[in-house]
């Protein structure tokens, strides 16, 4: 998630991470932005939902990331 330090899913508070993402787009229709390409060769992605921001929205909720 481009913008956003979030948690991997073994780090403390990731499956809460997961299921909170998860619970905002679930069967929703989202875009992603390519933005770079980690340190690991894993894409690093501006998400969108509708217009909204992922990494914007969890971080007005204050919910499991991060600025970077």
């Amino acid at each position: 998630l481009w913008g956003v330090d979030a948690p991997e899913l073994g780090q403390k508070s990731g499956k809460a991470s997961k299921d909170f993402v998860h619970d905002l787009i679930h069967n929703q229709w989202v875009t992603l932005k390519h933005k770079d390409i980690d340190k690991y060769g894993r894409n690093v992605c501006k998400v969108l939902i509708g217009k909204k921001d992922l990494a914007l929205l969890m971080l007005k909720i204050n919910k499991y990331v991060k600025l970077y």
